[in-house]
């Protein structure tokens, strides 16, 4: 899932090496966890913290949260 791999980028856990996937955690990108785990996702928007300007509310469920925060991070990317 090329979204996973976006958000594990932004996160440091994986980095591209002249194309080659370096891993900083023992998990290949197939078995990335941020669309399906509120574990994996939340740290990510805490750290995109105060930069995520869409609230989320008890009621959001993790598919909106995770479509929010491939948003951001695509978003972040084309600005730096």
């Amino acid at each position: 899932m090329k979204e996973n791999k976006l958000i594990a980028m932004f996160m440091g856990d994986i980095r591209l090496v002249d194309d080659n996937v370096s891993f900083t955690k023992n998990c290949p990108v197939n078995e990335l966890q941020y669309h399906i785990s509120w574990d994996w996702l939340m740290p990510v928007v805490q750290k995109i913290g105060e930069d995520f300007n869409v609230a989320i509310y008890d009621n959001d469920g993790i598919e909106k949260v995770y479509k929010r925060v491939v948003e951001f991070i695509n978003e972040y990317n084309k600005n730096k």
